[in-house]
């Protein structure tokens, strides 16, 4: 982690701007780190739900307060970040996970270090995506809010901190209470934290996205290791310190929109150069969104955009025309020569040696199938029986974005 911070006079923070990027779900913001390109390792992912007073279409909505303004004012939040924007409604758990996933697929997110945490609105938010999604949550806190589940106890599952005051007249404590006698009565809530701090009203809680405790207190869990860490008191100290200390030198790059239909893929898992590529011996060019943008094809057969940045991006074509060189040099794929025409003779002689040849009997090829079990993902999945994601949801006709349960049985060959 130090590391990280260390770097960030050297590279700037970037926001970037998503919309109708993942059909029928929300627009969001993505913030990426500074030094992200440079890092050798997986970064955790924070998930900021906003309240009530951000909701509508205005991305911008989304800087009013919370983690996104708390970077740009120079706090130092090591992490990606997704802000979604609620367009007026209940948050919906499910498409707060297509866009988790979505850019699980395109970044170098720590899947065993993905955080939530809300206020208002958004604490709603956050605890529904908690209850329906415990299997991919290290750590949560929500804030003055409450649930619309009628069932909480997933909650208890993973390391939750509740946080609600006494003098709030816009969402009362009741809310946040409730959710804790129903985690409480459902069994185990070892890992529940709850805070009612006296004399705070609605407001007062925003003060927890700007403290850098917070974010040391998320970052101290791992969802492979499913115990809590005491949170950090709550005293005068670190409530009047939230809005000090700021790091001036955060220089923040807006990326808004991204260029149209094209999502860089910034992800290791996706990055390779032209000694790992199976290029096939076709060269139509084809333009895509600008002239650097050209096609090649990786040796498991999935094919991708790249372009003069080395970024990837998924896509159906068919079509070759030069790859990335290592040295960051583009190299031109010259068609394989078409063989010459042969002789009437040479062909009959050829027809007779194939069929002096024995007829190889083909194996029938090995189907098998496997029973999905808790924390399992399609991308572990993948990884375990060596295959991708994509292949795993062509072989069980299901999409990427689509949500896996425990006991399902799935095709992984």
């Amino acid at each position: 982690m130090s590391l990280f911070l260390a770097s960030a006079v050297m590279y700037g923070q970037e926001f970037i701007a998503y919309r109708d990027s993942i059909p029928g779900s929300y627009d969001f913001w993505l913030s990426v780190p500074p030094g992200y390109d440079t890092l050798s390792v997986d970064v955790p992912v924070v998930i900021f739900l906003h309240g009530k007073s951000l909701c509508g279409h205005n991305l911008y909505q989304v800087m009013q307060y919370g983690t996104l303004d708390a970077i740009k004012r120079g706090r130092q939040i090591p992490a990606l970040v997704i802000a979604p924007q609620n367009p007026g409604e209940w948050w919906k758990p499910k498409k707060i996970n297509d866009i988790l996933e979505w850019v699980m697929a395109r970044y170098n997110g720590d899947r065993n270090r993905v955080y939530v945490l809300g206020m208002s609105l958004g604490g709603y938010g956050t605890l529904d995506f908690v209850g329906t999604y415990p299997e991919k949550v290290a750590a949560a806190i929500g804030l003055c809010g409450g649930s619309t589940l009628d069932d909480v106890e997933k909650m208890g599952e993973l390391p939750l901190w509740i946080v609600h005051g006494t003098r709030d007249n816009r969402v009362g404590i009741s809310r946040s209470q409730r959710v804790v006698a129903g985690i409480q009565k459902s069994g185990d809530a070892s890992l529940l934290r709850y805070d009612w701090m006296e004399g705070k009203n609605h407001s007062d809680l925003a003060r927890f996205f700007y403290m850098p405790e917070t974010y040391e207190w998320l970052f101290s869990h791992r969802l492979d290791v499913r115990e809590i860490v005491e949170p950090f008191a709550l005293t005068h100290t670190v409530w009047d310190n939230a809005y000090r200390s700021w790091n001036t030198k955060t220089h923040v790059i807006m990326s808004d929109p991204p260029r149209r239909d094209h999502h860089p893929v910034r992800t290791r898992r996706h990055m390779h150069y032209l000694d790992s590529l199976v290029v096939v011996p076709i060269v139509d060019t084809v333009k895509l969104v600008a002239d650097d943008v050209r096609i090649v094809m990786f040796g498991d057969g999935c094919w991708a955009v790249v372009d003069s940045n080395g970024f990837l991006s998924i896509t159906d074509s068919t079509s070759v025309t030069r790859v990335l060189n290592s040295d960051g040099t583009w190299q031109e794929i010259v068609p394989a020569e078409p063989e010459d025409e042969k002789s009437g003779e040479e062909e009959e002689e050829k027809k007779e040696e194939e069929q002096e040849q024995p007829v190889a009997v083909l194996a029938e090829p090995e189907v098998k199938y496997y029973t999905v079990k808790s924390g399992d993902t399609l991308y572990s999945i993948s990884r375990k029986y060596n295959t991708t994601v994509s292949k795993l949801c062509s072989l069980n006709g299901i999409k990427e974005t689509d949500t896996i349960k425990v006991g399902q049985r799935l095709r992984v060959k």
